[in-house]
């Protein structure tokens, strides 16, 4: 049987839960030669990105990324991700925040979180504001 990268990543997150800190990298180890014996350690990178997946399932961990044209208050920031994950009923734990700048939004923020985007920019409105004009012509 054929096993996805999602079945090996939580494979090893168990048998790493399961054990002492100071054997985590012989399991490591043990598992790296499964992949090679198998042949799915052309999989690897498919594997991590699962393993980070599941890790972030189990822990309730969300990656949010905040782009903004100028450094943002630190409460503001987070007011505003707790207001979001909230109406978007996402439940979570823990938090990883990743503040960008980034000229090209001109004003506003725009905020990724994982396959959700809220657009609040200068520019997305300006834009709103220039297709119903264009649209009224």
């Amino acid at each position: 049987m054929k096993y996805t990268p999602r079945h090996y990543a939580k494979a090893l997150l168990e048998a790493l839960e399961d054990v002492p800190k100071n054997k985590h990298e012989e399991i490591i180890d043990n598992f790296l030669k499964l992949l090679r014996r198998t042949g799915d350690i052309k999989k690897i990178n498919l594997i991590l990105r699962s393993i980070r997946q599941v890790y972030k399932e189990e822990y309730k961990i969300v990656d949010v990324v905040v782009r903004a044209a100028r450094k943002l208050n630190d409460k503001f920031v987070d007011d505003i991700i707790n207001m979001f994950l909230k109406k978007l009923q996402i439940d979570y734990s823990d938090i990883n925040k990743d503040i960008v700048i980034d000229g090209s939004v001109l004003g506003g923020v725009v905020i990724a979180f994982d396959d959700n985007m809220v657009d609040m920019s200068a520019r997305r409105i300006l834009s709103q504001i220039k297709q119903k004009i264009e649209n009224n012509n």
